[in-house]
């Protein structure tokens, strides 16, 4: 079974890449409304990552926690500052990609709980739905980015 670390680390910093230089009022823009804007697609990704950690049994304090039944772009009360923002989603990502590490195919062939739309019941199974997860709502991110007029998302 390969390891899902180097492509969860790859989206680590693609989505880095996709808020890069993107204003506070900006990253609220939505392009209609049926869209998402940059921001909630960012926490929506955070609060995503916290979830991936308590799978993996690390012990991190959720401060976007309010968010946790939310739904949709119009149930969320207040966005955090961008610049708030990115240092969260740096700091879980170290600790998630850490326990990947540490833990390695004995970690990803362990059981997990977690139903997602997918099939397969192991912590490899489970974190390869959220890295595809991760995946469609960075494009997103991108597209938006493209659509605000900043330069297109770098890939390196």
């Amino acid at each position: 079974m390969p390891s899902t670390s180097p492509t969860f680390s790859r989206n680590t910093q693609w989505l880095l890449h996709a808020i890069e230089g993107v204003s506070d009022e900006d990253s609220l823009v939505r392009p209609n409304e049926r869209t998402n804007h940059i921001r909630f697609l960012l926490v929506h990704l955070i609060d995503a990552r916290y979830y991936l950690a308590g799978l993996l049994g690390l012990d991190l304090a959720n401060p976007l926690e309010y968010l946790k039944d939310v739904t949709t772009i119009d149930e969320v009360p207040a966005f955090p500052e961008m610049d708030e923002l990115k240092p969260m989603w740096i700091a879980q990502s170290k600790e998630i990609q850490a326990a990947l590490e540490r833990g390695g195919e004995t970690l990803l062939l362990s059981a997990s709980s977690a139903r997602f739309p997918m099939t397969g019941n192991t912590l490899g199974d489970q974190l390869a739905f959220i890295i595809q997860h991760e995946m469609f709502h960075i494009g997103q991110m991108a597209l938006v980015r493209k659509w605000l007029g900043y330069p297109a998302m770098r890939w390196e």
